[in-house]
């Protein structure tokens, strides 16, 4: 299945990953944007991190079949996410600020766009982008890999700096 169909049910953080890393700088000293190792960062599912993640608990997230999701906190005073979690206004932000959204297919992956106050900064219907303010681009993408769902943020910064965060889950019990 590809898409949001694999993606319905409740599902609960049980892991989490982040690494860092950074673009090569120009000989002038300027990142200069480079849009093929850019777009490749943001385009990545982060299922080569899953089987590095730390034990991570405290957010239960469900996703309905016509591609909304929304993320609440499940046990909010034992919540043990280390990770950085980009809220929907790109900022980098401990413990995570769920919010709501909706996923898109494109090229047949789910890509999240926020919903809710505000209009989201978006480049495009068929970007993988879901913030782009000039200085920070995140995009996040929803897969599921050995029957987990991995929920995978992608943050470029200053055309420089890469972060990737990956929370785990598994489907939730009835």
């Amino acid at each position: 299945m590809s898409g949001v169909e694999a993606l319905v049910g409740q599902w609960t953080l049980i892991a989490a990953v982040q690494i860092t890393d950074e673009l090569p700088v120009e000989d002038e000293g300027v990142a200069g944007g480079r849009p093929p190792e850019m777009a490749a960062w943001l385009r990545g599912d982060g299922g080569d991190l899953a089987p590095n993640g730390s034990p991570a608990a405290g957010l239960t997230l469900t996703v309905r079949a016509d591609g909304r999701f929304e993320e609440r906190f499940l046990r909010a005073a034992e919540l043990g996410v280390t990770v950085e979690f980009y809220d929907r206004h790109g900022i980098a932000t401990l413990p995570p600020e769920p919010f709501d959204g909706r996923l898109r297919t494109i090229d047949g992956k789910a890509w999240a766009a926020p919903t809710g106050d505000g209009p989201p900064l978006i480049a495009s219907d068929d970007s993988p982008v879901r913030y782009d303010e000039g200085d920070t681009v995140v995009s996040e993408q929803f897969s599921v890999r050995e029957g987990r769902l991995l929920r995978t943020q992608n943050v470029v910064t200053d055309e420089l700096y890469l972060s990737r965060s990956v929370f785990i889950y598994d489907r939730a019990t009835p």
